[in-house]
């Protein structure tokens, strides 16, 4: 039995989320000619397909990529109303802070009721990053479990209070609909979607043969930044603090300059700041460049007076001494101590 798949790919998509989920389908499509005797394989935008994708934008018309590249697509979703799926997925979309993000869900509308309508026909449905937003904008997850980027967190809690937000966490599962929030969760998305539309033996086939986990989308270290996800503010406030460290930690960095972004006061600042995570900013920025130090450390050959530098220390010696107090041994230690 055939089964159909809408990719809905929202301006400034993000190709990654397009192009991985459309790979993957096109191996269970590939799977599924060989099993059902077809004599020559159809791709999986091909009309008779026995897992057909469609790529569907707002309109018809070519997206803008968040690259900037333009990408054709097969339909809109306004002349496909009356079209049944199987599953839809709703593609990232770049956004650039959680204002930037809320904006965008904005200009979005006719997907959100778009969305509605799919779900009344019992389809599953499936968005990564950001368009999760989407979800909770058509009502999709009130109740449900969902997660999205870390640094969309404060904001998703206080917009989607009916949604049951799982901090820190990559994939969600809950009847009818799944979410990813980190990229390195999207390929579990979509196996997980394929074994919800095809047979346990393609989703199999599938997982062996790209050794994709879907049970296992991102590792606890990968999830957590090493320990600074969990510190991320639902004030939003600290949270929007928090994220222009993390934009700019191997920089020079100074408080005044940082509440002024805010357009706060230093002190009000520090106040929330510490009230939200126990540290002032410096310490978490701190805490940021160790944590990026002892990554390099782990990963690269690179000497430790470059690490240093490139996490924002000129001074070896100052490097190494706080790396020190704050490790409890020295970068060269910590780099030797697997070894």
């Amino acid at each position: 039995m055939s089964r159909s798949v809408a990719i809905l790919i929202p301006p400034r998509a993000e190709l990654s989320s397009v192009a991985l989920a459309t790979d993957l389908l096109q191996l269970a499509n590939r799977y599924s000619c060989k099993r059902t005797g077809e004599l020559r394989e159809r791709p999986t935008r091909q009309a008779k397909a026995p897992l057909r994708t469609r790529w569907l934008s707002l309109d018809g018309a070519p997206v803008r990529l968040a690259s900037g590249a333009a990408l054709n697509v097969d339909g809109a979703i306004g002349n496909t109303s009356s079209a049944s799926y199987d599953a839809v997925l709703v593609a990232a979309f770049e956004t650039r802070g959680a204002r930037d993000w809320i904006s965008t869900l904005g200009t979005l509308s006719p997907v959100v009721d778009w969305l509605r309508l799919q779900a009344k026909r019992e389809t599953w449905i499936a968005a990564c990053g950001g368009s999760i937003g989407l979800l909770a904008e058509a009502g999709l997850l009130d109740g449900k479990p969902a997660c999205v980027p870390w640094w969309l967190e404060a904001a998703f809690h206080r917009r989607y209070p009916a949604a049951a937000l799982q901090r820190s966490t990559a994939l969600t599962h809950a009847p009818g609909v799944l979410c990813a929030g980190p990229m390195s969760a999207w390929p579990a998305l979509a196996l997980r979607l394929l074994r919800e539309i095809t047979s346990p033996n393609t989703a199999d086939w599938v997982e062996k043969t790209t050794l994709i986990d879907a049970t296992a989308p991102a590792s606890p270290e990968a999830l957590q930044l090493h320990g600074l996800v969990e510190t991320a503010s639902l004030d939003p406030l600290v949270a929007r603090a928090q994220y222009w460290l993390q934009q700019r930690y191997s920089e020079p960095v100074r408080l005044d300059e940082l509440a002024a972004s805010l357009a706060v006061s230093a002190r009000t600042l520090l106040r929330r700041f510490r009230q939200s995570t126990g540290l002032a900013p410096q310490a978490y920025l701190q805490r940021l460049r160790m944590e990026s130090a002892r990554r390099m450390l782990d990963r690269t050959t690179l000497p430790v007076e470059q690490i240093g530098r490139q996490v924002g220390y000129d001074d070896p010696a100052f490097f190494a001494r706080l790396f020190k107090r704050e490790s409890g041994m020295t970068p060269s230690g910590w780099r030797s101590r697997a070894s």
